[in-house]
């Protein structure tokens, strides 16, 4: 015969739980259905959705924006960016600055030549593209944030792209690079070789000199 619980342990045995509520709610008289039936959640969620494809798209296709200011810098040096292609192979091309100070620059050495092919479909796309843009797209790419996705995913970008069409040995020569520069007048020759500074190889006459300028910046 199985012994009967003493009275502490009667009062020990935690009693079952009916019904279990965290947090209570209101009584059902006190509660009223509103006539917009979730409308406001519904437009708030379908806003914040809006806004995100926004802000992913203006962070895969936004452009840069440029802008021109009067440069307070009081520097004696400047930088340029120079990114052009020359339909001429890059063995055959001498490059050089001379500025209005007499200084001459030999910079064949100091610039990146990659050999290439020209096409001349590539300024045509640029032209086309740029008188293209309506109004919209102006204004779109006028913004200069590209929301937060651009400060998520920020990386440090070259300032000149890989070379389209590179061939080593090309019929054409892409040349690009930083000069460090005096702020003075100065003229950039791209010529042939013999025909600026003096060199052992002097290059027929007979060549083009069509180019496509890509870049040309300063800061």
């Amino acid at each position: 015969m199985a012994e009967e619980p003493s009275l502490l342990d009667k009062l020990d045995k935690v009693a079952p739980l009916a019904q279990f509520d965290a947090f209570p709610k209101l009584p059902s008289t006190y509660k009223a259905r509103s006539e917009s039936r979730g409308f406001m959640t519904v437009f708030v969620a379908f806003m914040a959705l809006m806004l995100s494809l926004n802000d992913i798209g203006e962070f895969i296709w936004g452009w840069p924006d440029y802008e021109f200011s009067v440069d307070r810098n009081k520097s004696s040096l400047l930088s340029i960016n120079v990114d052009i292609v020359v339909a001429m192979p890059c063995n055959l091309l001498s490059v050089d600055l001379r500025d209005a100070m007499g200084d001459r620059l030999f910079l064949s050495g100091g610039l990146r030549q990659d050999g290439t092919f020209f096409d001349v479909g590539q300024a045509t796309a640029l032209r086309e593209h740029s008188a293209a843009l309506s109004a919209r797209q102006a204004v779109s790419q006028s913004r200069k944030s590209r929301g937060m996705f651009a400060w998520i995913f920020k990386r440090n970008k070259s300032l000149f792209k890989p070379t389209y069409n590179y061939k080593e040995g090309g019929t054409a020569c892409r040349i690009s690079g930083t000069l460090i520069v005096k702020r003075v007048t100065a003229n950039l020759h791209i010529t042939l070789l013999g025909h600026g500074y003096a060199s052992y190889e002097h290059v027929d006459h007979k060549r083009t000199y069509l180019h496509l300028l890509s870049r040309d910046s300063r800061y």
